[in-house]
């Protein structure tokens, strides 16, 4: 009842791991090219603001927390795990190389983009809305096939760039 969206996602893996020996991505928070509904969740909303040049504004009163994979990291590694015959261990690999609040991403957006100071009632004495996973593992994994992660630098740009391309 308290997260309907993670216990759906949980079933739907477990109906695949039945059914074959698939390998299982689980995707936090996806950043660069193919981002999802950039209006409906954080990362593609504060990217929209700086295209606009507006101030982010954080929505949340509650400290949130997010694990983030770029959509080029796990596409690379897709392909080199089909095309190799090095086997990995896992079939469920938590697909992600960040971990970051949102104020830390928003004020990184901000300052690189000069919006000025973000717009924030975050309240402490909240609970935290923490939606992370270890990101040491995917990076393990990105190196056992020689692919190196993408800074979260790097995937602020190319998804600023990928969503004002759609913009104009």
């Amino acid at each position: 009842e308290k997260d309907p969206y993670g216990f759906l996602k949980l079933e739907e893996e477990k109906i695949l791991g039945e059914s074959s020996n698939c390998l299982k991505l689980r995707i936090f928070a996806l950043t660069g090219k193919y981002i999802r509904d950039p209006n409906l969740f954080a990362f593609g909303n504060f990217i929209l603001s700086a295209i606009s040049k507006k101030q982010i504004e954080i929505r949340s009163k509650q400290k949130v927390i997010r694990s983030y994979g770029h959509a080029s990291d796990i596409t690379k590694f897709g392909i080199e795990w089909l095309l190799s015959d090095k086997s990995i261990k896992q079939n469920l690999i938590n697909a992600a190389t960040h971990t970051v609040s949102l104020v830390e991403l928003a004020n990184m957006i901000s300052k690189k983009y000069q919006l000025g100071p973000i717009i924030s009632e975050i309240k402490d004495d909240y609970n935290v809305n923490d939606y992370t996973c270890n990101v040491n593992s995917f990076i393990d994994i990105l190196g056992y096939y020689k692919i190196k992660p993408t800074t979260l630098d790097k995937q602020v740009e190319e998804t600023f760039n990928f969503l004002n391309s759609l913009e104009q």
